[in-house]
């Protein structure tokens, strides 16, 4: 923007600002210190809101070293109501420890007798020290020709296209100090600080967009307006919302954990027995759940029961008995080896060859076995062994009777 068109809107906002806000003098008895401290509290914030604040500053602490010492979190107690107090004490601490380092008091009364650049360039050294509080500080402490320009300012200066955004970044309005002269500026200053206050704390007030209009009547799309809350759209698949899960079925009645919300137990598993382990069936009855009587095969009418082959020298298990039929009698298992004694019975011939008798003297030689006989076979049975003892005894030589001696 040329520097004519920055001048003339400027002028013009100055007629509208005296419409709207009276001109506010600071006290003449502060010193450059507390002016600097002063604007700590007023930057972004209303004049009455910082005179609070800066005035319960002063009576919470005993002077500016136990203010200096304190920690930003205590002093931005006493400065609640401001806009942001954690960052306004901040820079309040942070100011008083410069300057304290560098004078080693609290009396900057010095700088008033330097070159007014010179001390400006000073100011601005000192940390916590930002451009609001240097140009406040050189325009009320110094009496020099400087207008505070904080956020709010530099937004409305945006607004109107005093400025642009590359300008807003670097915190300055060129020019400003030549279209508004010295003997206007603490007027213009502080008309403009209420405006700015007024537009932190609501952008998008009626009050503050009918200003702005009045100043620039082409302003009027650039003014915030007040963000509305968009429209539900219809739903559609994407953003449709998914159907809940269907509950569980609960177990049925038979279940013991249906009703009390206990785990059943597992199939085959009885009261006493944990799900891990095998029970333990006694044999002939079959697995089954606890109380039911296990199923009897059924027997056919008129059918006999297969006796069970035994195993030698095994004791076989008894069959159950069909439901309804009379007990049987269980067969004593024949004597082991009868069968076979049978067998070699039958093969035995009927004469039978005497062995020669021994030699006198000589002892008996043992009997050979029988061809018939075999090798191995089991005791015969009890008639055919008496008839075998009686053959043997008859074949057996008599005794040697003893000779008699002649008479």
């Amino acid at each position: 923007m040329a520097t004519s068109q920055r001048a003339a809107i400027l002028t013009k906002l100055h007629k509208v600002l005296k419409k709207h806000y009276k001109p506010v003098s600071p006290p003449a008895d502060r010193t450059l210190l507390e002016h600097l401290l002063y604007a700590c509290c007023l930057e972004n914030a209303s004049y009455e809101k910082a005179d609070e604040a800066f005035a319960r500053l002063q009576q919470s602490f005993f002077d500016w070293n136990e203010v200096r010492v304190s920690t930003a979190a205590e002093l931005s107690e006493s400065l609640a109501e401001l806009p942001d107090p954690m960052e306004q004490a901040t820079h309040l601490k942070r100011l008083l420890q410069a300057v304290f380092e560098s004078h080693y008091s609290f009396d900057l009364e010095l700088l008033k007798k330097q070159n007014l650049g010179k001390s400006e360039k000073q100011l601005e050294n000192y940390a916590g020290a930002t451009r609001f509080v240097v140009s406040y500080g050189v325009q009320h402490g110094l009496e020099g020709h400087a207008i505070p320009i904080d956020r709010g300012a530099l937004d409305i200066m945006e607004i109107l296209e005093i400025i642009t955004p590359q300008e807003a970044e670097k915190k300055s309005v060129p020019g400003l100090e030549r279209a508004i002269p010295k003997n206007k500026g603490i007027e213009f200053g502080s008309m403009l600080h209420q405006f700015s206050a007024d537009y932190v704390a609501a952008p998008t007030g009626s009050k503050i967009r009918a200003m702005l209009i009045e100043v620039d009547a082409n302003s009027k799309g650039r003014v915030p307006t007040r963000l509305t809350k968009p429209e539900p759209s219809a739903p559609t698949v994407a953003n449709r919302p998914m159907p809940a899960p269907a509950p569980a079925k609960p177990a049925g009645p038979a279940g013991k954990g249906a009703a009390g919300g206990k785990p059943s137990p597992e199939k085959g598993t009885e009261k006493g027995v944990k799900p891990g382990e095998k029970e333990k069936i006694a044999p002939g009855k079959s697995e089954g759940p606890k109380g039911a009587v296990p199923p009897k095969p059924e027997a056919s009418k008129g059918a006999s029961h297969a006796k069970p082959e035994a195993s030698k020298g095994a004791t076989p298990a008894k069959p159950e008995a069909a439901k309804g039929a009379p007990p049987s009698k269980a067969e004593p298992a024949p004597k082991a080896g009868a069968k076979e004694a049978e067998k070699g019975k039958a093969k035995e011939p009927a004469a039978r060859v005497t062995p020669p008798r021994p030699a006198p003297g000589k002892p008996e030689a043992a009997r050979s076995p029988h061809p018939g006989d075999k090798k191995g076979s089991e005791p015969r049975r009890k008639e055919g062994g008496e008839k075998a003892a009686e053959s043997s005894t008859a074949q057996s030589p008599p005794k040697r009777l003893a000779k008699k001696k002649p008479r």
